[in-house]
């Protein structure tokens, strides 16, 4: 659910129509033609950085016919790159977390390999696995660090939560954690927790697995009687959950658990939401990255949105102080407790407002919003 943050890498790639065009290896500073294929138009789909050695790069890239597809290969920053040619279309690759040359590619059949070797061969690891709900290993929580969690669907046309390791996937060796099917796109496997739900006769129930032990039902208050489930944060042993309740539309309330993500208290009522294309959800919450604990939230009541923030995730809220001066240096007239500087967080409702919040671990402190 939530994506690997990457470095920043001093390889520069600049995507114009569909093709590379320019590589620059200090920061921007200046360009270089990159030449892939002489004298052969080469269609860039996407590229990718290894998270712990940016060093490492792998350009997918596709014929103008769009017959095959290839993968180019570089580990000194984009200076030369190896073509290697591959037998499927690749949807999205997956860096290993830990281990440099170890990649996952699924695929648009829905079918999912692994390489060793940055992307010079591959092997089949399992099929039917659902897009966007194949994880690696988890360091210091996972014992094999080669092992992969994943969804896939199997012959009788359920959805099951099933690990293998990378380097013997068959059938024999196919765990299933958990005995009986789960709902279609809901794993999530995510630092020392891993969550699922179950519905049946018309009623959702949501699993939770601590540090890799049996699975149990999270437990939410009694009043609380949920139509959707989201997984915000799972940061310093705490899991924080934002919950559709079955009166609510375009909000969802706040709840944060025990250490092992079993109980849950209401933290805060009424985040605003927005259904997204493909019956995706976003939740107007944002993590501050860089300072743990510390999270900005969009809440809305009687249709004003007005934003809180929490230094210490979720006990306690509190507005923004305004600034004084507007960005001309003219008075902003804001002073609280009858006016609050409120932000985008997640998105911007006013299609004139550029960008919305932007913070950076490697910025502990800063946050930039509009």
């Amino acid at each position: 659910m939530r994506s690997t943050r990457v470095p920043l890498p001093t390889v520069g790639l600049c995507l114009e129509s569909a093709s590379i065009e320019q590589g620059s290896s200090d920061f921007g500073t200046s360009y270089t033609k990159l030449t892939l294929q002489p004298g052969v138009t080469t269609v860039i789909d996407n590229f990718y950085i290894c998270p712990t050695n940016k060093r490492k790069v792998i350009l997918v890239s596709s014929s103008l016919s769009d017959r095959d597809q290839s993968l180019f290969l570089s580990a000194d920053e984009g200076a030369t790159f190896q073509k290697q040619p591959i037998p499927f279309f690749v949807d999205t690759l997956i860096f290993h977390p830990k281990e440099e040359d170890k990649v996952l590619a699924y695929t648009k059949e829905s079918k999912l390999y692994v390489s060793s070797d940055l992307g010079k061969k591959w092997t089949l690891l399992q099929e039917r696995v659902t897009k966007d709900h194949v994880f690696w290993a988890v360091s210091g929580v996972d014992a094999d660090p080669d092992l992969v969690h994943m969804e896939a669907q199997d012959l009788g046309g359920g959805f099951r939560y099933v690990t293998c390791p990378i380097h013997n996937c068959s059938e024999k060796l196919l765990v299933a954690p958990l005995a009986g099917p789960i709902d279609h796109g809901s794993l999530t496997v995510q630092d020392d927790y891993i969550f699922f739900k179950v519905t049946s006769a018309n009623r959702t129930k949501y699993y939770v697995s601590y540090r890799r032990n049996e699975f149990v039902l999270m437990k939410l208050p009694k009043y609380a009687l949920p139509k959707d489930l989201q997984i915000i944060s799972t940061d310093e042993s705490q899991v924080f959950v934002a919950v559709q309740e079955w009166y609510q539309m375009d909000t969802y309330n706040l709840y944060q658990s025990d250490p092992r993500g079993v109980h849950y208290a209401l933290v805060l009522q009424d985040v605003r939401s927005s259904r997204q294309a493909e019956e995706s959800v976003l939740i107007d919450i944002l993590e501050v990255r860089g300072v743990k604990g510390v999270f900005l939230a969009n809440q809305k009541i009687d249709g004003k949105v007005m934003t809180l923030i929490t230094y210490n995730k979720g006990r306690d809220w509190d507005y923004l102080r305004p600034p004084s001066m507007d960005m001309n240096g003219k008075p902003t007239n804001c002073k609280p407790p009858d006016c609050h500087l409120h932000l985008h967080l997640r998105w911007a409702d006013n299609p004139y407002v550029s960008g919305t919040v932007h913070t950076k671990d490697t910025a502990p402190g800063l946050i930039m919003g509009a």
